[in-house]
């Protein structure tokens, strides 16, 4: 991609979601939040590009995917006051619809604009098509990744801010924020199995689903720079503190630690 298109799209995106913005005060924080993720994702994308030596066109392509990897949130939370999937809309499915409408990418090299297409659809599935192959495969891998560091950083500081009062906390909560936690959830993790949405019922389920995203980082760049920043030990400390809870982040760190030891990629 070249850097005029980059520019042209990033001019695009700040104009359409701008649009969502107006005196209901619940869209604009949960909208705000996420311009301020697809920022973040954008960078994340360019030093993931660093880590793996992309060429300059294919680093401006992936920061392009990382800006727009999360546009139909927009249309989503307008209709449905949600960013639920299950209660509402494939908000994938959306952004991919929001940008043929807008006719975004059709004066793109065919090529990319299919990757941005298949990218920003899949980057929210459980798993990612076993028939996506090639670059696009890669750039989906990279955006599932970028899109999970950034997630865990907000849902820390979320947290935090909901702890220290939850009276006058503006967003909302997917789960009932409830003591326990699923056993079907534990099991998952500790058999090595992502976590489908539909078994939690928690939001200590949510968490936990969300910690064993680690089976589900394709790069060892991405795992290393979790453990710089301390992520995963950070989301962790929000959970209840019992032996079973203990086991599933000694498996799961474990888990890190090995592919960490190898530098293996997914």
């Amino acid at each position: 991609m070249k850097k005029e298109e980059f520019i042209k799209i990033r001019a695009w995106f700040l104009s359409y979601t701008r649009t969502f913005q107006g005196s209901d005060q619940l869209v604009n924080a949960h909208l705000g939040l996420k311009d301020r993720h697809a920022g973040r994702v954008a960078r994340e994308m360019v030093e993931l590009a660093a880590d793996l030596n992309f060429s300059e066109s294919d680093t401006i392509l992936a920061r392009a995917i990382g800006l727009l990897h999360d546009v139909g949130r927009y249309e989503q939370f307008k209709q449905y006051r949600t960013f639920n999937d299950a209660k509402s809309v494939d908000h994938s499915k959306l952004g991919v619809k929001v940008l043929d409408e807008n006719r975004m990418l059709e004066t793109l090299n065919p090529a990319e604009a299919n990757i941005i297409r298949q990218s920003i659809l899949f980057h929210g599935l459980l798993e990612i098509p076993e028939n996506l192959n090639g670059r696009a495969a890669v750039f989906a891998k990279m955006v599932r990744d970028t899109d999970k560091v950034d997630i865990f950083r907000v849902v820390i500081e979320r947290w935090r801010e909901y702890k220290a009062d939850p009276k006058n906390f503006k967003l909302q909560l997917d789960f009932p924020d409830l003591p326990g936690y699923s056993n079907q959830v534990i099991d998952e993790l500790l058999n090595g199995r992502r976590i489908n949405y539909q078994i939690m019922r928690t939001l200590n389920d949510s968490k936990l689903a969300q910690l064993g995203w680690v089976y589900d980082i394709n790069f060892a760049a991405t795992l290393k720079r979790m453990q710089q920043r301390k992520l995963f030990e950070q989301m962790a400390a929000t959970l209840p503190q019992d032996e079973t809870i203990e086991k599933v982040l000694r498996h799961l760190q474990s888990y890190m630690n090995n592919r960490l030891k190898n530098n293996e990629n997914l």
